[in-house]
């Protein structure tokens, strides 16, 4: 509903600095809102508590994706860079594997003494990254890929409907 709302408002007529200056307050909010249910717990039962600590900052993340999407300015044309941009598209593949590494590394510390406490963060940096860029590549863009060739190939006919119990009045 917020995308079709968002598309029948008139294209704003602000300007680069009018934009940047909505989305670097836009994203201030966001970032306080964050540490403040954070760092306030509610007097309340357990489950509400993480519940407001959890939810209470998305309706500033909800503002924020709206003036990004709506302004020109500079956080949306940072977000713009194509390594930015790289990083988004390999996200899923980063969340799914960086937990592999950390628990592994953490099984090896005693191992892996000798080594200097930054390299070995360094190292894990590069593992989680190399394979979520390899799964993205062979994995994800393939299946993408199939998928849509897929949706492609599909036919969109509507089926005749078929009564069953009803019988012809046209005798």
């Amino acid at each position: 509903c917020a995308g079709i709302g968002r598309k029948r408002l008139p294209a704003p007529r602000l300007g680069y600095g009018m934009g940047t200056i909505i989305q670097g307050i836009v994203l201030v909010f966001a970032l306080a809102a964050n540490a403040f249910f954070a760092s306030h717990p509610v007097p309340a039962t357990p489950a509400v508590t993480a519940f407001i600590l959890l939810y209470g900052p998305a309706p500033f993340y909800a503002a924020l994706l709206l003036a990004l999407a709506r302004y020109n300015g500079l956080v949306s044309q940072a977000l713009s860079y194509p390594i930015i941009v790289y990083g988004g598209e390999i996200s899923y593949s980063i969340y799914l594997f960086h937990q592999i590494f950390i628990r592994w590394h953490s099984g090896k510390l005693s191992t892996l003494s000798f080594v200097p406490i930054w390299c070995q963060y360094a190292g894990i940096l590069a593992a989680t990254l190399l394979t979520a860029a390899l799964v993205h590549r062979l994995v994800e863009q393939p299946a993408r890929r199939w998928i849509i060739a897929g949706w492609k190939h599909l036919s969109w006919k509507r089926p005749k409907a078929v009564m069953v119990g009803v019988r012809s009045t046209k005798n």
